[in-house]
């Protein structure tokens, strides 16, 4: 009884060699295209393997193989955008060399903002940083703020160039 159950156990994993042989580098390239990171692909068609081989019982014999298996990859896929969403990464300013190590300031990514409003959020602080870095040092950045006021505000990309013009 014991040795009909090896020889089970290695058919198996022998059949299961097979699958992976033949789905594992489509499947990886499916998912890199659909989440557009290759190391978290990798992760994600392991995780594929790993759901179709506990699950192998629950598969309809009467259906593709492949479509239940594309069907796994791209519901871990989706999965995966959707965390994203709910997770924003964390951008980093650029590092200023006054600034300490804990004191670095954080910027999260705005997912709902539109591109012209990032725009001008980032025109702004360009504006505000060129204003502060032509004061004085003595004087400070409080008596540069009418000078900076009049150029804060861009009517397009375009007119940018307009607005630094001497």
């Amino acid at each position: 009884m014991a040795g009909w159950c090896l020889s089970t156990s290695r058919a198996t994993t022998q059949a299961f060699g097979t699958l992976v042989d033949r789905y594992q580098t489509r499947l990886l390239n499916f998912i890199n295209r659909t989440i557009g990171d290759r190391e978290r692909a990798e992760d994600l068609v392991q995780e594929v393997f790993i759901r179709v081989f506990r699950h192998l019982h629950r598969f309809d014999q009467t259906k593709k193989f492949s479509t239940w298996i594309y069907t796994i990859a791209s519901n871990l896929a989706k999965n995966e955008l959707r965390n994203r969403s709910r997770n924003p990464l964390v951008l980093f300013q650029t590092i200023k060399k006054h600034w300490e190590a804990d004191h670095r300031p954080l910027q999260f990514e705005d997912t709902t903002a539109r591109p012209d409003d990032l725009y001008r959020k980032r025109f702004l602080k360009e504006a505000v940083d060129q204003c502060v870095d032509s004061c004085p040092p003595t004087i400070g950045p409080s008596s540069c703020s009418a000078s900076w006021k009049a150029r804060a505000t861009p009517k397009s990309p375009t007119s940018r160039a307009a607005t630094w013009a001497p």
